[in-house]
């Protein structure tokens, strides 16, 4: 036992490991805890989780008419406005570095949809 130590399953390799514990509070009360650990694979770190939130983004909202829709890999964007018509639609590519700009609206409450993620819009100018 190592007083203050912390198990690092990298450190410790691949294989079963018996961790103890022992506290004592300041009143001079102590106990003990045992426990065996498993580590199976080396680990290397956390993959990032993606969420469809995070699909594309919207700069500025609101807006005076002009901003840009920028995502995260290839996608078709819906704009309508706020009684579900269609006002364009957009490409977002590669080899548009995965945005677009819009330019020109009226007024309004729009939306953006690209199928999975619907976000809203609002244009005052």
């Amino acid at each position: 036992m190592f007083p203050g130590s912390v198990f690092n399953p990298t450190t410790a390799g691949i294989g079963t490991h018996q961790l103890y514990y022992v506290y004592t509070n300041t009143n001079g009360c102590s106990n003990t805890a045992a426990a065996t650990v498993s580590v199976t694979a080396p680990c290397t770190g956390i993959n990032e989780i993606v969420s469809e939130e995070d699909a594309f983004t919207i700069f500025p909202n609101p807006s005076n008419g002009e901003f840009k829709i920028t995502a995260t890999k290839e996608m078709a964007v819906t704009i309508t406005n706020e009684l579900g018509q269609l006002v364009y639609t957009k490409q977002i590519k590669a080899a548009n570095n995965y945005s677009v700009e819009v330019f020109g609206l009226s007024s309004g409450v729009y939306f953006i949809d690209n199928g999975a993620v619907r976000k809203k819009i609002v244009v005052v100018k």
